[in-house]
């Protein structure tokens, strides 16, 4: 949505836009603006941060490069979830800049820490494609036969919003708003059958998925949290004692909330 006056952005995407056959790589942003706020403060969204999350990036995304059609908010959530980070992390940017607030509870000695960081200095985009291959050590069974080679797709928006509506905070392993891929343990069929991207072809069922191996769906889990798009889990030191690495997520539109 194009606002006059407003401060924009062309942005490389971590990973293409695809619309049809064809893969968009750039897309101009804008600030945050009064009209934004407004709309994402609405009743709906206070118990839906993913779809607060989605509309804000679709909001602020003014043009999508060589794209001859309208934006579309389906088109943002096919966008993969690193990638929507990613936009998120320049929306903020050029919104409020990079100046972030923390606060984390050292678990070595249960010191809470607070301070002011530059995120620039922390986090960063790693570009890749839609698509990974994977070997399977075990492999699925699918009518007698064991298939071990598979493609798997990185999850994007739409797999995001649906999970979220199907269990608030289990399968998104949120914390702190996170709304990264879900750690193994917590990972589903669902996400797994998702993610595979030739599964009709091979006639994979989500009951064949359930049945395959924990160290396949554990392999397959290590491989969807690679994704492609922001690394946004920085390291803090504690001020207490010699621990450097609190691991700490960024809430990527903390000063919408």
């Amino acid at each position: 949505m194009k606002i006059e006056n407003t401060l924009e952005k062309e942005v490389e995407l971590a990973v293409a836009l695809k619309v049809g056959n064809e893969e968009y790589n750039t897309v101009t942003i804008r600030e945050v603006t009064g009209l934004d706020e407004e709309a994402v403060s609405q009743p709906i969204y206070k118990k839906n941060p993913i779809g607060l999350y989605h509309e804000l990036v679709y909001r602020c995304i003014t043009e999508v490069a060589g794209l001859d059609k309208p934006i579309t908010k389906n088109y943002i959530k096919s966008l993969t979830i690193g990638t929507l980070d990613q936009l998120a992390y320049e929306i903020r940017k050029i919104s409020v800049g990079d100046d972030y607030e923390y606060s984390e509870v050292c678990p070595e000695c249960n010191t809470r820490n607070e301070g002011v960081i530059n995120l620039a200095d922390f986090i960063q985009v790693e570009k890749g494609n839609r698509t990974i291959d994977i070997s399977l050590k075990r492999g699925i069974l699918v009518n007698d036969k064991r298939i071990k080679d598979i493609t798997l797709i990185y999850p994007t928006g739409q797999y995001q919003e649906r999970a979220f509506k199907e269990s608030a905070s289990d399968l998104l392993n949120k914390k702190n708003d996170d709304f990264s891929i879900p750690k193994f343990g917590e990972i589903t069929s669902s996400l797994v059958y998702s993610c595979i991207s030739n599964k009709e072809e091979l006639g994979i069922t989500t009951d064949i998925v359930k049945s395959m191996s924990t160290i396949d769906r554990k392999d397959i889990a290590k491989k969807l949290q690679k994704t492609p798009g922001l690394k946004q889990i920085i390291e803090i030191p504690c001020n207490k004692c010699s621990n450097d690495k609190i691991k700490h997520t960024v809430n990527l539109i903390d000063f919408l909330l």
